[in-house]
């Protein structure tokens, strides 16, 4: 064998190139090519072994692979739905060898969704190896999704010092103290951590554990967690590599300084914040005491607000945040379908242009469960604020519950003045858009990729053909126009509206295919010959 083959870098990238050459090179799928690319150079020769059987072993969704390479009569498989792998007597100390062997190699274990685990019993057996040294020692990353009270104990047996990200989805609120103590323990067993997600659903006892947890840690740079306290939200701040925090404010609201004083010289390097609450004043008072140069921002609250908090909230963003750097902004609340005749809970014009100040925003989502109130001369002073924006979305998922202002022409000036449109989610009136236009609206300008919902927008038959003859004229990939999602589908119309979109949709591929045929055919007859149709129309 050539000489170059030995040395280890190069083998490294031939490796790196095997695992490449497929999207989800560690997917336990059958027949995965990676897989069997990687095991085929494990065996060609020595040289190529260590290198290939740790990039064959590097990600592991479960452990059954690992249960496998142990002789068959160790272990058995119950086929059900989801296949529980378990021991069925003691393991050898060559069983032992091998597991030792392959689990070395293990860097990363675990995913939020898994089809096959391992009984109760025997995860006890690996907790417990016939030797002092740790039996997963190479592990830097660790997701934790299983529900059992009985296996949690075996994360201390995964997690340790190598031990860089933890992602723990899995936590009943009923677990008491024993569960408590082990994720006390881990502020000390993976003192270089750096990415942590503890779940959302918990309790004051554990809120409590991990904010004390967090105080342990000076190099994270990526935190999920439900609530913490100020403490922990100080000690949070005044580290230089955090990038992205995501935490809920307790509902008592007691957790954190109810002062509004400014944080001088803190989250300097944050850019992504995520913060759930009960109403929006909580959220309002932790923005004022923030001064951050976010490029991403997510807001969910339980508690539906009347407009003018809405508001303050949106002003105070633009007093926190920096203006360049804002890029995404997400608000949503998430409960609590309020009466649509109240004045007080409809978003218009006012309520949204304090985030004109951000022009560099490239993403909006709103979704605030109330009716909204625009029209086109709203959305164009809104969207000529934002020249980058790349997604306009407004109550994607309750719909407007109005009667909207912005016609389909409108969306013409929207998409001319934000050039880089994708995803556009708005409510239509198209009342007024009966006939098809003998001139092309646009004047030949199209956007050609766009993701387009129109939520309850209502519309009538004589409106259909128009419709998708302007829309295919305007955006010219398009081939799907979402609606009347399933929170609006309680209108007594609601049907009805959604079978006439679906004409339009259906429309969209023949008017544009004939779109087609006729630039083709004047390609053909030479520039600035009419063709027979033209003529015809123009008397």
């Amino acid at each position: 064998m050539n000489r170059v083959l030995h040395m280890p870098e190069i083998i490294d990238i031939i490796v790196g190139w095997s695992v490449q050459a497929h999207p989800k090179p560690w997917s336990r799928i059958p027949h995965n090519p990676t897989l069997a690319t990687l095991a085929a150079l494990a065996r060609t020769c020595r040289a190529f072994k260590e290198l290939a059987l740790n990039a064959l072993w590097f990600d592991l969704q479960d452990l059954s692979p690992l249960v496998e390479c142990l002789p068959r009569d160790s272990w058995e498989c119950d086929p059900a739905c989801e296949p529980i792998y378990r021991f069925i007597r003691p393991l050898t100390e060559t069983e032992w060898c091998t597991l030792r062997g392959y689990a070395r190699r293990i860097r990363a274990l675990g995913a939020v969704v898994t089809y096959r685990t391992l009984d109760a019993t025997s995860i006890r057996i690996l907790c417990h190896p016939p030797t002092t040294d740790p039996l997963f020692p190479n592990i830097q990353r660790v997701v934790w999704s299983d529900s059992r009270r009985e296996t949690f104990p075996f994360i201390r047996s995964l997690a340790g010092p190598n031990t860089r990200s933890l992602t723990i989805t899995a936590w009943d609120p009923a677990w008491g103290t024993g569960q408590l103590a082990i994720i006390a323990t881990l502020k000390t067993l993976c003192s270089e951590m750096r990415t942590i997600s503890f779940p959302r659903r918990s309790n004051a006892h554990l809120a409590n554990v991990v904010s004390w947890v967090l105080r342990g840690w000076d190099n994270l740079t990526n935190v999920r967690c439900n609530v913490i306290d100020e403490t922990a939200l100080l000690h949070l701040g005044s580290l230089r590599s955090l990038v992205s925090l995501s935490f809920q404010i307790a509902p008592e609201g007691h957790a954190l300084n109810p002062s509004t004083q400014p944080l001088v010289d803190m989250f300097t390097s944050l850019s992504s914040l995520t913060v759930a609450a009960a109403r929006l004043d909580d959220i309002r008072r932790l923005m004022l005491r923030l001064r951050v140069a976010l490029t991403s921002l997510e807001v969910a609250v339980r508690i539906l607000a009347a407009q003018h908090e809405v508001q303050s909230l949106l002003v105070t963003l633009g007093q926190s945040c920096n203006h360049d750097h804002l890029k995404s902004i997400y608000i949503v609340h998430a409960h609590s379908v309020l009466p649509e005749s109240s004045p007080a809970l409809t978003l218009t014009i006012d309520t949204l242009s304090p985030l004109s100040c951000f022009g560099n925003l490239e993403q909006i989502d709103i979704d605030a469960n109330c009716p909204i109130a625009l029209d086109g001369n709203d959305i164009l002073r809104l969207a000529s604020a934002w020249p980058r924006l790349i997604m306009f979305s407004l109550n994607k998922i309750h719909g407007w519950r109005t009667s909207s202002g912005i016609t389909p022409l409108d969306l013409l000036q929207l998409v001319t003045v934000c050039t880089h449109l994708q995803t556009l989610t708005v409510m239509l009136d198209t009342k007024s858009f009966a006939s098809v236009p003998l001139e092309r609206p646009g004047g030949g300008f199209s956007n050609q990729e766009l993701t387009l919902d129109v939520l309850d927008s209502q519309i009538i038959e004589p409106s259909i053909a128009p419709l998708a003859a302007l829309l295919s004229d305007l955006f010219p990939k398009l081939r799907r126009i979402y609606n009347w999602g399933c929170a609006m589908r309680e209108h007594p119309d609601a049907d009805m509206y959604k079978e006439r979109w679906l004409k339009v949709e259906k429309l969209l591929w023949p008017f544009g295919a004939v779109r087609i045929q006729e630039r083709r055919f004047k390609e053909r007859i030479g520039a600035g010959h009419e063709s027979a149709e033209d003529a015809a129309l123009s008397t």
